[in-house]
C-alpha cells in the first residue's frame, strides 16, 4: 500500500511525501483496528530500526505538548504499542479508526500526527518540539544540548513550551493524508508505484 501526504505550501502549492509500505525515512503510518486496544508498528519500519535484536520496552509517545508512556511489545515478527495505548486514545477522545504518522524522535520516542479516518485531514493539537536529551542519536554540539536540557526540564516539571497567547486551535501547516486505493484511479497508482521503485 502506498500513502501520500500532501503538505500545503500555499493556496495552490503542495509538497508530496510518498510512503511505500507505510514507511518514509524515520516515519511510519498505521491505523487503529476497530476493537483492538493496541496499534502495530509498520513491518518495514520494524525491520529497519528494530527487528529481532529488540526485546521490548517502554516508548514515550508525544501528541503536541502531551505525552504517554506506552509499552512496546514484541509479538513474534511484529511490534505493537500496547499497555497505555488505550489511555492515549481515551485522553484525546479519538475515534477507534484514527490514522497516525509516527515520527521517530529517539530510539523509543515518537511524535504522533493524527488524521481523521474519513477525510484524511490532520487533527491539530498545540505543538512543542520534542528533543530527547539522553538519546544516543544526538551528539553534544553545545547550544542544541542546552535547549534540549531546558526542554527536558520543562517536561519533567509539567511546564509547556507552548505559547499560550497563540490564537486558534490550528497550529502548523495544513496536511492531508490519502491512501492510494482511496484517492486515485488505478493507472495513476501504477505510475506512482513505478516512480517509487526507482528510488
Amino acid at each position: 500500500m502506498i500513502y501520500l501526504l500532501f503538505n500545503s505550501l500555499g493556496p495552490s502549492t503542495w509538497y508530496l511525501d510518498v510512503f511505500k509500505s507505510c514507511v518514509l525515512d524515520n516515519y511510519f503510518i498505521t491505523s487503529i483496528r476497530v476493537d483492538d486496544d493496541f496499534i502495530l508498528m509498520a513491518n518495514k519500519f520494524w525491520g529497519q530500526f528494530y527487528s529481532s535484536s529488540y526485546k521490548g520496552g517502554s516508548a514515550t509517545l508525544y501528541v503536541a505538548d502531551r505525552f504517554w508512556n506506552v509499552k512496546m511489545e514484541v509479538l513474534s515478527d511484529k511490534c505493537a504499542f500496547t499497555d497505555g495505548w488505550s489511555k492515549l486514545i481515551r485522553d484525546l477522545a479519538l475515534d477507534s479508526r484514527t490514522t497516525f504518522i509516527f515520527t521517530m524522535a529517539g530510539y523509543e520516542t515518537f511524535e504522533l500526527s493524527v488524521f481523521n479516518h474519513e477525510t484524511g485531514t490532520q487533527i491539530y493539537f498545540k505543538k512543542v518540539d520534542v528533543v530527547v536529551l539522553d538519546d544516543p542519536i544526538y551528539r553534544d554540539d553545545g547550544f542544541d544540548l542546552l535547549l534540549a536540557s531546558e526542554h527536558k526540564e520543562k517536561v519533567i516539571t509539567n511546564e509547556s513550551d507552548v505559547d499560550e497567547d497563540l490564537g486558534g486551535d490550528i497550529v502548523g501547516e495544513s496536511m492531508r493524508l490519502s491512501s492510494s486505493s482511496d484517492a486515485y484511479p488505478s493507472h495513476i497508482i501504477r505510475h506512482i508505484e513505478k516512480v517509487c521503485k526507482q528510488y
